[in-house]
């Protein structure tokens, strides 16, 4: 298994297009505009944030350019379908 394939399984996992899938679809639920959330974090695993970034933020970018790193953390503004980064790691 080459280590830079963005599209390979892990050995009995779920596919990397299965996992990206599953975050974004999981995303918009969160993020209900008809709740009352005014504001929220989410504690999520790198390759979560990254899959739902490349979905929905503005500016638009590749999903390795959405790497974090260790304690890193990201701030957007959430508007209709996309987040727009205001702040943290990301913000370049």
């Amino acid at each position: 298994m080459t280590p830079n394939k963005l599209h390979h399984s892990i050995s009995g996992g779920e596919s990397v297009e299965g996992f990206r899938a599953r975050c974004c679809n999981a995303f918009p639920t969160a993020m209900d505009e008809d709740s009352k959330i005014s504001r929220a974090v989410l504690v999520v695993q790198g390759g979560c944030i990254m899959a739902i970034l490349e979905a929905y933020a503005l500016p638009k970018r590749k999903f390795d350019k959405y790497h974090i790193g260790n304690r890193g953390l990201v701030c957007c503004l959430v508007g209709g379908d996309a987040l727009t980064l205001t702040g943290g790691s990301l913000c370049f």
